[in-house]
């Protein structure tokens, strides 16, 4: 079977892509999202990344890094339409949305809305760069717009956190091959079961 195609993109808030933070760090933690993408990638995910440069070149020694492709992070609303538009025709199973920062959630939502492709929604379990504030903005505005979605709170080399998104992105790739495959059916219900019966509809809403 073939490994899941996963769209990665890493969000922020236009006006913190510059911020230096007390400490002296950039604010956005672009080298986490640097080590989640490349954690994909270390379990067998073929990650198709926008832009398809790295975040981060070379070795990532920290969560925030100074030096850090500027282009790579997903800050307006022009970059995410691109962004869904070539994840379409990539014909990926799921998009991971890394939050690096906050983010200014109307800039992303009309293009989740109309790719309409399965979403995963990541920040680490980490104060630096107050992730948590953009992904519950984000997993709370998809709630109420009723954008089927998993969250996911933990670190990239955590195993629990691995297991959810693996568990996610598989289920996400089998939905999308069913979607593109034939199916035959014969015979009956079982024992003349009621519960055994195959229904036509609720297979086409699922699967088409």
């Amino acid at each position: 079977m073939r490994q899941p195609k996963v769209g990665f993109i890493a969000l922020c808030a236009p006006v913190h892509v510059e911020v230096i933070d007390e400490l002296g760090r950039s604010f956005p933690v672009t080298g986490a999202a640097e080590m989640a993408c490349r954690s994909l990638q270390e379990v067998g995910m073929n990650v198709v990344r926008y832009p398809s440069a790295p975040l981060v070149a070379g070795e990532v020694k920290d969560y925030q890094v100074k030096d850090f492709n500027r282009d790579a992070l997903i800050d307006s609303r022009e970059k995410c339409v691109a962004a869904f538009d070539y994840f379409t025709q990539q014909h990926v199973d799921c998009v991971v949305i890394f939050l690096t920062t906050w983010m200014w959630v109307s800039h992303y939502t009309q293009s989740i809305l109309r790719a309409n492709l399965p979403i995963v929604t990541w920040g680490l379990r980490r104060q630096e760069g107050c992730q948590m504030v953009g992904l519950l903005g984000l997993h709370g505005t998809l709630d109420e717009l009723g954008v089927e979605h998993e969250m996911v709170y933990g670190m990239h080399d955590d195993a629990d956190t691995r297991g959810k998104l693996l568990r996610y992105i598989r289920a996400c790739m089998v939905t999308n091959t069913l979607r593109r495959s034939k199916y035959g059916r014969f015979g009956g219900r079982c024992m003349d079961m009621i519960p055994g019966l195959f229904d036509n509809n609720d297979w086409l809403l699922k699967f088409g």
